[in-house]
C-alpha cells in the first residue's frame, strides 16, 4: 500500500479507528449488547460516528497489494476521500484530555460524579488515570476518540439537591495540545548555500550550508558547522524539531490559559451546568433545559451528553 502518501500521524488515526470500529462491531454482535436496548444504542451511535471512515480505510487496505495502474489511481483516489474525511470529522482524533472534579462541599457527591464519568468512559473505552488528591479534589487524566467532544461541555457548577440541601462541585475539562512532533518529509524545504562562517577554503566554495523550513509553520533552522552537506541536513532538522517542540509547548500553556478563563466564566456563572435533584428524582441540563431520570441516569448519561454537544 502506498501508505507514504499518508503522513504518520494520518496513518496512525486510521488504524485506531478501523481496530475501534472492528470492537464495536463485536461488541454490538454480541448476544449480551443486543439484549441490552440502550447499550446497544450507544455503541451503535459510536459505530456510526466513525463507520464512514473505517470502510474507506478498510477499502483501502483491501488493494494495498494490488500494482496496476487502475488501483494506483484508485488508491490515490480514496487516500484523498479519506484525508478530507478525517480532517472534518472531530469523533475520529484521539483527545487527551484532563478532567479537574473538586468541591469544598460535599465529597460523596463529588465521588458519585467521578463515578460516572469513570463508567461513561469505560463505555468509550478510553484509557483513565484516577488521581486521587486528598484537598476534596480527583484528577482523571483520559485518552480516547473525540471524548473533549463528549465531555466538553460539562465544564463549569454541578449542583446537587438533597432533603432541601444545596451542595456543589466543579468540573473542568482541559484538552491538551497534542505535542507529538510528526514532520512529514513532503512539507520541508531543503536549501543549501555555500558556508560563510569558519572552516577554511574548502568550505566556503562548496554547498555544504543547508537550512530546512517546515512549510506548515514557517519553522526553520539551519546548519553550517559541518564540512559534509549531508551531516548539515541531519543537524538542521534535528535544530528544527527543536524548534517546534519549544512552539508546541508554548502554545500548549497559552492554550491552557484560554481555556481554564473560559471555564473561570462558567464557574463564576449563576446558573449550574447539571442540576442533580434528589428530592425530585431528576437530572436538569440547564443548556438544553431537559430532564432525565435520576434513577436511570447511568444508562442515561451517553445520551445526557449527547444532547450537550448539539
Amino acid at each position: 500500500m502506498h501508505m507514504e502518501m499518508l503522513n504518520e500521524r494520518l496513518q496512525k488515526g486510521l488504524n485506531n479507528v478501523l481496530k475501534r470500529y472492528e470492537e464495536l462491531e463485536e461488541l454490538t454482535s454480541s448476544v449480551e449488547v443486543m439484549s441490552d436496548f440502550k447499550l446497544y444504542n450507544f455503541y451503535l451511535k459510536q459505530m456510526k460516528d466513525i463507520e464512514a471512515v473505517a470502510l474507506k480505510f478498510r477499502e483501502l487496505k483491501a488493494i494495498e497489494n494490488e500494482t496496476d495502474i487502475q488501483a494506483n489511481n484508485e488508491r490515490e483516489s480514496i487516500i484523498a476521500q479519506l484525508k478530507k474525511m478525517y480532517l472534518e470529522n472531530s469523533n475520529l482524533e484521539q483527545d487527551d484530555i484532563t478532567i479537574e472534579i473538586s468541591t469544598k462541599q460535599d465529597e460523596t457527591f463529588l465521588k458519585d460524579f467521578v463515578e460516572l464519568v469513570v463508567e461513561f468512559l469505560d463505555k468509550e473505552n478510553c484509557s483513565v488515570e484516577n488521581n486521587e488528591k486528598t484537598n476534596g479534589s480527583i484528577v482523571l487524566t483520559v485518552s480516547g476518540f473525540g471524548i473533549y467532544n463528549k465531555l466538553g461541555k460539562i465544564c463549569g457548577k454541578i449542583k446537587k439537591i438533597d432533603r432541601g440541601v444545596e451542595t456543589e462541585i466543579v468540573v473542568a475539562v482541559l484538552k491538551k495540545n497534542n505535542d507529538e512532533i510528526v514532520i512529514d518529509e513532503n512539507d520541508l524545504q531543503i536549501q543549501t548555500s555555500k558556508s560563510s562562517g569558519a572552516g577554511g577554503q574548502h568550505i566556503n566554495k562548496t554547498e555544504s550550508a543547508v537550512k530546512v523550513t517546515h512549510i506548515p509553520t514557517g519553522i526553520s533552522a539551519e546548519c553550517q558547522d559541518e564540512r559534509s552537506q549531508t551531516k548539515n541536513k541531519e543537524k538542521a532538522i534535528a535544530r528544527l524539531y527543536e524548534k517546534i517542540a519549544q512552539s508546541n509547548l508554548k502554545k500548549s500553556q497559552k492554550n491552557e490559559e484560554k481555556q481554564r478563563k473560559e471555564i473561570k466564566n462558567k464557574i463564576f456563572a449563576s446558573t449550574p451546568a447539571i442540576i442533580f435533584d434528589f428530592d425530585a428524582n431528576k437530572v436538569f441540563v440547564s443548556e438544553t433545559k431537559k430532564y432525565y431520570s435520576l434513577k436511570y441516569i447511568k444508562d442515561a448519561f451517553g445520551e445526557l451528553l449527547e444532547d450537550l454537544r448539539i
